[in-house]
């Protein structure tokens, strides 16, 4: 390292000045040229400007000065213009690029709220489908077991009505009344032992009668202890008049108008309308056909 003046330096500063000092010193070399080629070309153009001075009178070189000066402000003038017209097209290309970059920035904004009103929308859907999907397995885990139960109950409850209508009219052989259908769970499981008991008591305190037993009995019905032979329920109105006689016609009489009465209540019990009217006034019933058949004259 070597002192001078105080400052201190290195070999790489050293180097590092020399080159900037050279690199200065060339481009004033270039400065020097140029200027001097540019007076160069001055003189050159006095001295043609001259010679044109001392060849052409001084009329023609007035005149060609001033035609090449006016002949040079109309080629400025042109440029100007079409300068001017460069900048004016250039400006509303400008202006058309703003206008388009804010329509597409626009454009961008309004899509973006589309597109999230469309996700929320999206999201809202699904989510009403969980909630379906749901209500749906509760409606089929409250709504419809709801509904067997209810329907259970519903057959029960006409099976005890007509093992009631059963039990007050003393009817025998009714095998469809001997058993209950299925039905719910009852507290203490008493009630259901009990209609058991009810069955087996309308029976006549005997059990049940094997299909071996003689079969005349089994489709005599005994209502209120008068009994009903299935013979008289025929189509044939003369039949049963045949056998209408004395104390066996009053029996069946009334017979079949405790008939009429059970099948009016069990109509009732069961919400099936009959086709005929019944009108059950115990031995004189009597069935109401509102049509009129064919030759009969109709009537009751």
């Amino acid at each position: 390292m070597n002192t001078d003046r105080g400052v201190i330096s290195s070999p790489s500063v050293e180097s590092e000045w020399t080159a900037a000092r050279r690199e200065t010193v060339d481009r004033l070399n270039g400065i020097r040229d140029q200027l001097a080629l540019y007076d160069d070309c001055s003189a050159r153009k006095a001295g043609i400007f001259a010679k044109l001075a001392e060849t052409l009178p001084p009329e023609e070189t007035a005149e060609y000065s001033s035609s090449s000066s006016r002949g040079n402000a109309v080629e400025v003038d042109a440029a100007k213009k079409r300068l001017l017209e460069a900048t004016a097209a250039r400006r509303v290309v400008e202006l058309k690029l703003v206008e388009g970059r804010r329509k597409v920035s626009q454009q961008r904004a309004e899509l973006a709220a589309k597109k999230a009103k469309v996700l929320r929308a999206m999201e809202g859907i699904e989510t009403a489908r969980v909630r379906l999907a749901e209500a749906t397995d509760v409606m089929y885990n409250t709504t419809f077991n709801r509904l067997s139960i209810i329907q259970q109950n519903l057959t029960f409850r006409r099976w005890e009505l007509a093992q009631g209508v059963a039990h007050i009219f003393s009817l025998s052989t009714i095998d469809a009344l001997r058993s209950p259908p299925a039905s719910p769970a009852r507290e203490g499981g008493a009630s259901t032992s009990s209609y058991h008991r009810g069955a087996s008591d309308l029976n006549g305190g005997g059990g049940y009668q094997s299909p071996g037993s003689d079969m005349r009995r089994q489709r005599n019905i005994s209502i209120c202890g008068l009994e009903l032979d299935s013979s008289v329920i025929k189509k044939n109105k003369e039949a049963m008049l045949d056998q209408e006689n004395g104390n066996h016609a009053e029996k069946l009489a009334t017979a079949l108008g405790y008939v009429a009465h059970i099948l009016q209540l069990l109509s009732a019990y069961f919400d099936i309308p009959l086709r005929y009217p019944v009108k059950p006034v115990n031995s004189r019933s009597y069935i109401c056909d509102v049509v009129p058949s064919k030759g009969l004259g109709g009537g009751a």
